[in-house]
């Protein structure tokens, strides 16, 4: 499903974008980090199988987990100022409204 949703383009789009503006890492190919985001969403998404009945953490939780877990993968050491940041911010926007209106009107 993932697939049909080109959720795949998406991802490599984003890692572009971040890497364009400093934002993700450059320490390894971008195809690897892809295939980083992606395994630990699925973790995340499907994860659970090892806690207990009555253990699991909140949704929040989860989701401060997964953030956490991914910046550590693919963010730089140093800082990136704050109008580059706005600046990648305002393309991801355009990056995933482009991506929803083609999701909604069946095209890619």
């Amino acid at each position: 499903m993932a697939q049909e949703l080109g959720f795949h383009d998406l991802l490599a789009r984003l890692v572009d974008l971040g890497r364009l503006h400093g934002l993700v890492t450059r320490i390894m190919p971008a195809v690897d980090q892809i295939h980083t985001i992606d395994a630990v969403l699925a973790g995340f998404i499907t994860g659970g199988v090892a806690v207990p009945e009555g253990e699991a953490a909140s949704a929040e939780h989860r989701a401060d987990l997964l953030g956490r877990t991914v910046a550590a993968a693919v963010e730089p050491s140093a800082p990136v100022d704050e109008e580059t940041v706005r600046t990648a911010a305002g393309e991801v926007v355009d990056l995933l409204t482009a991506a929803r209106r083609a999701l909604i009107s069946g095209t890619s």
